[in-house]
């Protein structure tokens, strides 16, 4: 085992794993706030029903670009960040060659099966064969897609966070402004799914564009690496397709069994506690490709300290979140359109979920990186059997909240089963005494917030109150000195960066 570095690594460790997780953080705020806005334009617009067309119409196009994909994004991520670390260019160049040249041959395949069984997917799905032509139209979107993936992958495999989150907040403000000027001018459905397409288009092309000013290019060279690219991404497919499962099914289901009405509903519920945990996403960002560079290099030490660290900010951000989205449920769900706070139940189960999700921190990428991708793969696979078989059950009877309960579960469960590996293999959780600190502060903010609702019944000022609360409470009990260190670092960083001011 290597011996324990000096705090000043470990230091610098987090330190940039701060600046890569603000930037993203930052970003993908950005991208979180007009994806929201979208949903808001979306819903609004189209009502419950032709959003609920949409959002199955969206999923069939996540489970085709994950299967397109075959893990491939994260073999990117892992092999990049390694060949650069090994100083190896030609490497990395034949890297880039596999990955698209893969994505491209399966995105091809993988459209012309979708136009086939557009037909089946409108009358099963949306009850209504008429749909067909829009889904038809919408399935070619599927090359650009699989493109900007392997883009974005890409940029968080170089580290270079600041461009991987423009291109997300690129096509999340492309898409609303398509969206926005298509449904004023009356276009409806057709014009959300040309949204769609053209937000992806414009990405897509800043993305290569990047790509060409690091000195990359795309499908030009040997692709030597494609083997060993396929053999760990592989399993990673497994458990990304078995992720897939878990958080995409039951939108599905609910299709089927209840129609297009039920599964608006339930989209909505899904993006707001969506909004849970993506600090967690944003960290990951900048910690999965150092979690790679760690462990090939042999900084087991390190790699367990930063990896607490990292759930700790994480679960400090989500916690007030999840506080916040369970107790006004009803009243954010309002924001949607006339009838979309009849999902606040399943709204609540999901925040729960994603509470749970939080508190482990990147477990997943811990065991992926780390080369236990396959028992990532295995969670994920018992997780979606958990899944599929509960929603079977429950969405016939109790349709949108029956969904939140078989997949609020299965979240839970592969994070359990992720947590007690890693205790096993490594003998490391990631939790500490400020966690309990943090839950408490918590607690007391949603005791302050039921207060302050019943007796004042405004419940933007008891929201504000209970994150008033929490921060209180959580300032009163003080941060690390290293939290402290990395805090200050970071905003001089950031401060810097938004002035111009930086010194030589």
């Amino acid at each position: 085992m290597a011996l324990d570095p000096p705090a000043s690594s470990k230091d610098a460790l987090s330190i940039k794993v701060a600046k890569g997780g603000a930037i993203a953080f930052l970003g993908q705020g950005a991208t979180r706030v007009a994806s929201f806005a979208l949903q808001l334009v979306l819903s609004n617009g189209l009502g419950v029903k032709l959003y609920g067309v949409y959002s199955l119409s969206i999923n069939i196009m996540e489970w085709a670009q994950q299967i397109c994909l075959m893990g491939t994004p994260s073999g990117l991520v892992r092999f990049s960040a390694a060949y650069s670390a090994e100083g190896s260019p030609k490497k990395v160049q034949e890297l880039i060659n596999s990955a698209f040249l893969l994505g491209l041959c399966s995105s091809l395949v993988g459209t012309g099966i979708l136009l086939g069984l557009s037909g089946i997917i409108s009358e099963k799905l949306v009850h209504d064969s008429a749909w067909s032509s829009h889904l038809r139209w919408f399935f070619l979107s599927l090359p650009v897609l699989i493109f900007f993936n392997l883009l974005q992958a890409l940029m968080r495999g170089f580290q270079r966070i600041d461009k991987m989150v423009l291109l997300g907040i690129l096509r999340a403000t492309a898409q609303l402004f398509f969206a926005g000027s298509l449904l004023a001018m009356s276009f409806s459905l057709a014009g959300v799914m040309g949204a769609y397409f053209l937000g992806a288009l414009c990405a897509a092309t800043v993305g290569l564009i990047f790509l060409r000013k690091m000195g990359w290019s795309v499908l030009r060279g040997g692709i030597s690496p494609l083997g060993e690219l396929l053999a760990f991404s592989f399993p990673v497919f497994l458990a990304s397709f078995s992720h897939l499962v878990v958080s995409r099914l039951d939108l599905l289901l609910l299709g089927y069994f209840h129609g297009a009405q039920e599964a608006g509903l339930y989209r909505a519920a899904l993006t707001v506690a969506s909004m849970v945990n993506f600090i967690l996403g944003a960290l990951n960002t900048a910690f999965a490709p150092m979690i790679s560079e760690l462990h090939q290099s042999g900084r087991g030490k390190e790699l367990e300290e930063i990896y607490g660290r990292v759930t700790r900010w994480v679960l400090g951000v989500a916690l007030p979140l999840g506080v916040v989205v369970s107790i006004f449920s009803f009243e954010i769900l309002q924001l949607f359109g006339r009838g979309f706070e009849e999902a606040g139940g399943a709204l609540i189960i999901l925040a729960i979920a994603q509470l749970c999700n939080s508190s482990t921190g990147p477990v997943g990428f811990m065991l992926q990186m780390t080369g236990k991708e396959r028992w990532f793969m295995v969670n994920y696979i018992v997780s979606a059997l958990v899944n599929a078989s509960s929603n079977l059950v429950l969405i016939p009877a109790l349709g949108a909240t029956g969904a939140a309960i078989g997949t609020g579960f299965s979240i839970m469960l592969v994070n359990v089963l992720g947590v007690v590996e890693l205790w096993i293999f490594r003998r490391i959780h990631p939790w500490s005494k400020l966690s309990l600190v943090y839950l408490m502060a918590a607690a007391i903010g949603a005791l302050a917030a039921l207060g302050l609702e019943r007796s004042i019944g405004l419940w933007p000022v008891s929201l504000g109150g209970a994150i008033v609360v929490y921060l209180a409470i959580v300032g009163k009990a003080g941060l690390p000195q290293e939290d402290r260190m990395v805090a200050s670092t970071l905003w001089s960083h950031l401060k810097d960066k938004i002035l111009g001011q930086r010194k030589p």
